[in-house]
């Protein structure tokens, strides 16, 4: 499965991308959107004018399920269940990660030839390789293809596009 460590932080990097906001009020151009207007204020959790919670909607759930799919699926059953920390540091270097999720010190001592936490010569599978080709890769964490509509009653989960969706990139 994934190798993570169930922290605030990266329950954020499922939530924000979904819950998306912009510091910037946008208009439309012919080539978007420009976002470089008054500064909205707007927060993810909380509503910055009468403290009203905000995660009480379907974009906050789905960020919760996808979250949970990836905790399901992860280093975290087997750690867990053996009684020992979930944690990405000690379950990578066994070889059993189809992917990662870290930040990015902690990933490039993951990744990095002779890393600190970087899976041993024995346990890869070098051989797959084409030579000089290196056996990890890396990838920023995607943004989300359904965003909530803040300006919509009920604040629905809705396609990321358009308005509600000014800064996306690739679809």
């Amino acid at each position: 499965g994934f190798c993570l460590t169930p922290q605030t932080n990266y329950f954020q990097a499922f939530l924000a991308p979904v819950l998306q906001t912009h510091l910037h009020e946008c208009e439309k151009t012919e080539d978007g959107y420009m976002c470089l207007g008054a500064n909205t204020g707007q927060n993810m959790f909380f509503d910055v004018n009468n403290f009203e919670p905000l995660i009480h909607n379907d974009g906050y759930r789905h960020a919760v399920e996808m979250y949970t799919r990836f905790i399901m699926a992860s280093n975290c059953q087997v750690q867990t269940a053996a009684g020992v920390k979930c944690d990405r540091k000690t379950a990578f270097p066994t070889g059993r990660c189809a992917g990662v999720i870290s930040m990015p010190g902690t990933m490039t001592n993951l990744l990095r030839e002779n890393g600190k936490y970087t899976i041993p010569p024995e346990k890869r599978m070098d051989y797959v390789l084409e030579p000089g080709e290196y056996w990890g890769r890396r990838k920023v964490f995607p943004g989300s293809r359904k965003v909530i509509n803040w300006n919509k009653e009920g604040r629905p989960l809705e396609d990321c596009q358009g308005s509600i969706c000014p800064l996306a990139k690739d679809g």
